[in-house]
């Protein structure tokens, strides 16, 4: 039964009382501040405007088809089943937390305040790009319905499309910034008509494509137009390419939890608006397809691929008809964007309201008159259209961009599942009582969801030139944007948090809820600091670890190794497909997904063409030499600088750092007549004296030993009758055993890759393995997979040094880190 009150000013009509819904906000640590005013099919049509089926399957029919033929419906139900593992997941998040910002907040409850941010900043970025990429819509549907909206050129120049398109969607962000500043009110009401619209369009459509069949599924949905034929994969390859086109639709189905602070009773109704939507849309899609493809005239017309799904309208119900429903895509697209921009505001206003963001308590502030964060509409309206000038001259780059945001996407729902995931396998999950639940059908499901989004982001990912590059010129860095993208973004962003953001991070005062004070509650105990050992000074206590904090990894340790691991383990993963397969096979527009049988034939051919026999031997006796030489000189001269009193250390130790800041390249003519002066030239010599000390090991050492090693250890020895030589090899060098396993592993990695200077110095007769590779590279017509084999190759050493001092060099960072 639901409660209700008279709320003042209303006149004597009942409205839904939210005390409890606001008690429940108030839990979380949040003061409530938004309006509630929107009801079950409010949410309902947050979530199914952000899919947008009209929107989605007129944008992006094309693709399927091209890539996969009409065969590439399965893929359809395919994503669906795996969206709806993930959908299930997040019902019972939504029916416990139903707040603003609905991703961040799950993945900070499930996995800590770091994977939190991380994917609260992965969907912000994500949003933003797609905001851009929805309203870019406008362009593919105004233009023919009415030559009108061309309003740049005539169309036919090189740039009047692009332009166009981003007046057309600098039009349409605005609409939808103001509408979104002016009240959730009115962008629900806005949203449900154009949401109502598209439903009964998308109905109408479905029945009007019925009436036009002219063939069995059997012949449509086995269409595959022999693509796929000649690659590894088969038509499977060319499968997971066309199922892109489902997977760029089928998303943001959250967005109905994220209005769960205006929304009445959310944690009932925010799980069924979530799966209601997904389910909807899949239904609605899956029949606009199918009929689609049932009706067309001709089934191998080229126009599929180039017209899409507005061309099967036009050419199947004729053009007054087929205008009709190409305006309701107008409107779909409208409210797309509407719903776009409404998550990315709860999204940025949830993370500035627990002060996760630059300038914070600006972006979390509340409207007193629409009672909506006005701030972060208007930002993200504003980084929208920046994104969309990028169209104008570098479509390439904005395609892939926007691909990528999706993407991004995926990658935020990981950070929500995998903990959740971990989670449940410690037996710290359960569900709210009485509130969506999935029993015990929990773990499967929330496995299912975790492979399913590991695997489609992978997919979504993978390196296609038809993808990322899809015209000339070709450029690797777009085939590869997706990992350098994502890479830059989350690193980046992330560093910031870590080393600025997080020291600030804490639900802000004007947003934090209040209980009221009882006097006769007990008090907390005080728990002091433990007085430092030794009664040496304590470090200052963002340094130390807090009480109840242990030194072993939680949800987001494994998170964040699970992601570094994947992203190193890649590239040599591709340098082995690579190297055993044929150059064909590696340039091919698909790239090969699992190894091949030519392995060591390549190698022995690398081995042969490039005389990497010698080159290893070079490359071993350089490494070594250099790092041996390193860790003696510079642990003596960082035990001298940090330890001992003599005049002039501090200039001198100046002097050794301002080293750093000279060009190395500015001394290779003069190194290069000093080297040959002597007689070295071609030699190993000229490569190893060179680098025998190094300015930034001395650094590194002296200021390990300033904290590491107490006067009084060095003291003591004295007192014992230690000589220096003795001290050096019974304390400096115990104490000092971490840092040089440290130093030790980056000299030897420094030296066994350096190219330039060996390249210089040495011969092709006489060269080290970085040397040899790059001849061999620089043939006149190299072969890709043969050089992937010597690649191959000269990993491998670093590989097995890590293997057998990794465990060393780890144990040896965390007791250095917890001196003190």
């Amino acid at each position: 039964m639901v409660r209700v009150s008279r709320a003042e000013g209303s006149e004597g009509r009942a409205v839904p009382d939210s005390s409890h819904d606001d008690d429940a906000l108030g839990e979380l640590g949040y003061k409530p501040e938004l309006r509630r005013t929107l009801g079950n099919f409010h949410t309902f049509a947050a979530g199914i405007s952000y899919i947008s089926i009209l929107t989605g399957t007129f944008q992006l029919f094309y693709f399927g088809v091209t890539f996969g033929g009409p065969a590439y419906w399965w893929s359809w139900p395919m994503v669906f089943c795996g969206q709806l593992m993930v959908a299930l997941c997040f019902c019972e998040l939504a029916a416990r937390y139903p707040v603003a910002g609905s991703v961040y907040n799950w993945a900070k409850k499930m996995g800590g305040p770091h994977v939190g941010w991380l994917g609260g900043w992965m969907m912000m970025t994500a949003t933003m790009v797609t905001l851009s990429a929805v309203a870019l819509a406008y362009q593919i549907t105004l233009p023919q319905i009415d030559e009108w909206f061309q309003f740049v050129g005539d169309g036919s120049g090189q740039n009047d499309q692009a332009a166009n398109a981003v007046l057309l969607g600098s039009v349409l962000i605005l609409f939808s910034t103001l509408v979104n500043a002016f009240g959730v009110k009115l962008m629900a009401r806005i949203n449900s008509a154009g949401v109502f619209i598209e439903l009964i369009a998308a109905v109408a459509l479905i029945v009007f494509l019925g009436a036009h069949i002219t063939r069995g599924p059997s012949t449509a949905l086995t269409e595959t137009y022999g693509l796929g034929s000649g690659q590894s994969l088969g038509y499977f390859g060319a499968f997971l390419t066309a199922s892109l086109a489902s997977a760029y639709v089928m998303y943001g189905f959250d967005t109905a939890s994220s209005l769960g602070e205006e929304s009445h009773n959310p944690g009932r109704n925010a799980p069924r608006a979530i799966l209601r939507a997904l389910i909807a849309s899949f239904l609605i899609g899956a029949f606009i397809l199918l009929f689609a493809l049932l009706s067309v005239p001709d089934l191998h017309a080229e126009e599929l691929s180039t017209g899409g799904l507005q061309y099967v309208v036009l050419a199947t119900l004729g053009e007054t008809v087929g205008e009709i429903f190409l305006w309701a895509v107008v409107v779909a697209i409208t409210v797309c964007v509407l719903a776009v921009q409404a998550a990315g505001i709860r999204l940025m206003f949830a993370m500035a309201r627990d002060n996760n963001l630059p300038a914070g308590s600006k972006l979390a502030k509340v409207s007193p008159r629409f009672k909506t964060p006005v701030v972060p509409a208007v930002l993200i309206g504003v980084v929208g259209v920046v994104i969309l000038v990028v169209n104008i001259n570098q479509p390439q780059i904005f395609s892939v961009i926007t691909s990528i945001a999706i993407i991004m996407i995926y990658v935020a729902y990981l950070l929500v599942t995998v903990p959740m995931l971990l989670r449940r396998l410690r037996g710290d999950w359960q569900p709210r009582e009485g509130a969506f639940s999935l029993g015990r059908w929990g773990l499967p499901v929330n496995i299912a969801a975790v492979l399913w989004g590991t695997a489609m982001s992978l997919n979504l990912a993978w390196p296609r030139a038809e993808v990322y590059n899809a015209t000339g010129p070709q450029h690797w860095y777009l085939r590869w944007g997706a990992f350098l993208f994502i890479g830059v973004v989350a690193l980046g962003g992330f560093a910031y948090y870590w080393f600025v953001q997080r020291h600030r991070t804490g639900v802000l005062a004007e947003h934090r809820f209040e209980a009221q004070d009882d006097p006769t509650a007990p008090t907390a105990p005080v728990k002091l600091a433990p007085a430092p050992k030794n009664g040496g000074p304590s470090r200052p206590s963002r340094f130390r670890m807090g009480a109840g904090q242990q030194l072993k990894g939680g949800p987001f340790a494994y998170v964040a190794l699970a992601v570094v691991g994947f992203g190193s383990l890649l590239p040599l993963y591709w340098t082995l497909v690579a190297a055993s397969r044929t150059q064909d096979e590696v340039l091919a527009s698909t790239p090969p997904f699992l190894p091949g049988g030519k392995l060591f034939e390549n190698i022995q051919t690398a081995w042969e063409q490039a005389n990497l026999g010698k080159a290893i031997l070079n490359s071993v006796i350089v490494s070594s030499s250099i790092t041996l030489a390193t860790l003696f000189f510079c642990t003596l001269a960082g035990y001298a600088f940090a330890k001992m009193r003599f005049r002039g250390r501090g200039w001198l130790m100046t002097a050794v750092i301002a080293t750093l800041t000279i060009p190395p390249q500015l001394s290779v003519v003069p190194l290069f007549m000093m080297m040959s002066g002597l007689g070295w030239g071609g030699q190993l010599e000229s490569v190893i004296f060179p680098t025998l000390v190094s300015a930034f090991g001395v650094f590194f050492m002296r200021q390990y030993l300033i904290e590491a090693l107490p006067y009084e250890l060095i003291e003591a020895a004295k007192i014992d009758g230690a000589n220096n030589f003795r001290i050096v090899r019974s304390v400096v060098l115990p104490v000092a055993r971490p840092a040089m396993m440290v130093l030790g592993m980056l000299t030897f990695v420094q030296a066994w890759n350096d190219f330039f200077w060996p390249y210089l110095a040495l011969n092709q007769q006489n060269p080290t393995l970085q040397v040899a590779l790059g001849q061999l590279s620089a043939s006149y017509t190299p072969d890709q997979s043969i050089v992937m084999a010597g690649a191959l190759i000269s990993t491998l050493p670093l590989l097995v040094v890590f293997v057998l001092f990794g465990k060393r060099i780890v144990g040896g960072i965390m007791s250095g880190a917890v001196k003190g």
